[in-house]
């Protein structure tokens, strides 16, 4: 039980790492979106657009991925979604990236 929770030790330490990294972020982001109102308008939709654009791709190449695993679909288009699900850390870095960057 003692490397169980040692594993769960570290992975909660690396998610309170990384909502601390976030807040910072955020904390800059609404700093200088609270300047103007406007700004801050523009903020608010590119940040929730930008979230219902993150839920769609990850929903829609979750899917395909899995169809295209359990129903043995190939082709360039199915095994570029087979190479999505089995690198999905490589989907959260490019959403990160996004966010940071936005």
């Amino acid at each position: 039980m003692y490397p169980l929770g040692a594993l769960f030790g570290l992975g909660f330490d690396t998610e309170t790492l990384t909502d601390t990294l976030d807040g910072i972020i955020m904390v800059k982001a609404y700093g200088w979106a609270f300047v103007n109102p406007v700004k801050k308008l523009w903020y608010k939709f590119v940040v929730t657009l930008l979230g219902v654009i993150v839920a769609f791709v990850v929903g829609v190449s979750e899917l395909l991925g899995l169809l295209a695993e359990k129903l043995i679909f190939e082709g360039p288009f199915w095994d570029f979604f087979t190479m999505l699900s089995e690198n999905f850390g490589l989907i959260g870095y490019v959403i990160l990236a996004t966010f940071i960057l936005t």
